[in-house]
């Protein structure tokens, strides 16, 4: 059913909304707005897409996980390949997945959608065992070492079949 929406009834409605505008504003008008959106967008998606690999670069020097960051960055994904596809029902969606201050109401609604159905499992430790390790992990240790050189046996063979 959402495939049928997604492929049928999506397009209809940009054809719909097209032929609509078009014939309010012109053929060529509404021509020049798609195309004009599409440009707009794709400066918008570049940068904010930068904005948030630098983001999610400087979490991961910190050693943080940059959950939020990831699910902007699809968002922005997303909504630049929905904006670069010619209708205005898609640009709006686009946009609203793009604009920074439409971003956090679009995460929610996506994670508010996708949340009953993601699990998180721990693997045999417990919540204060992570968090040991973690504070471990930070922790210098200085270690000398002494390379010794063994011969082996073989080597010992060779030495005295050349003699």
């Amino acid at each position: 059913m959402q495939l049928f929406l997604l492929f049928i009834v999506i397009p209809l409605v940009e054809l719909f909304l097209l032929l609509r505008v078009g014939a309010i504003i012109g053929a060529l008008n509404t021509i020049a707005l798609v195309i004009i959106t599409a440009a707009v967008g794709a400066y918008y998606a570049r940068s904010e897409g930068m904005s948030v690999v630098y983001r999610m670069q400087q979490m991961t020097a910190r050693g943080e996980v940059p959950t939020v960051e990831l699910v902007d960055a699809l968002m922005i994904f997303g909504g630049g390949a929905l904006l670069l596809t010619p209708g205005f029902l898609t640009d709006a969606l686009g946009l609203a997945c793009i604009l920074p201050m439409t971003r956090p109401w679009m995460r929610q609604a996506i994670l508010g959608h996708y949340r009953s159905r993601i699990r998180v499992y721990h693997t045999g430790e417990s919540h204060s065992e992570q968090q040991s390790r973690r504070s471990q992990q930070n922790q210098v240790i200085d270690v000398d070492f002494k390379e010794e050189k063994k011969e082996s046996r073989f080597h010992d063979q060779d030495r005295s079949d050349r003699q």
